[in-house]
């Protein structure tokens, strides 16, 4: 497997947990910063695999910032995050781009049953423009 960059990282993980978040909708998800370790660190990395629970944590703070998801912060150090997907996040994950035919959510979810994929990476891109067309709405 190959050394992912921290974009490539922050989309598969974004993918990952966005059809967790999908699938449970509209029940809230517990989150363990270590949840997707095994999907995206080589099991011999271990620089990367200390670093994957920061990734992990720093991918849900920035997508609770951005809007796409309600993160739920844990209440002691070592403790689970609870998210769920917000309105813009739904939205963005139900939209159906010409180009792919299904909802993004569906295609995220497939793509998730596999490890990371560049399908997964162009799949991720495209839902969070679709949340920020969201924004940009009049």
């Amino acid at each position: 497997m190959k050394k992912l960059s921290n974009i490539e990282l922050f989309n598969g993980i974004t993918g990952k947990l966005f059809a967790v978040l999908y699938q449970n909708f509209p029940k809230k998800t517990e989150i363990k910063s270590s949840t997707f370790l095994e999907d995206f660190i080589d099991p011999n990395d271990f620089d990367g695999a200390f670093d994957m629970p920061e990734m992990t944590v720093a991918t849900l703070e920035w997508l609770d910032k951005a809007g796409y998801i309600w993160l739920e912060k844990p209440q002691y150090y070592g403790g689970e995050n609870t998210a769920i997907l917000s309105p813009k996040g739904l939205e963005a994950l139900k939209s159906i781009p010409d180009s792919i035919g299904k909802t993004l959510g569906e295609k995220i979810l497939d793509f998730s049953k596999e490890k990371f994929s560049e399908g997964m990476n162009q799949i991720v891109k495209i839902a969070i423009s679709e949340g920020i067309k969201l924004i940009l709405k009049p």
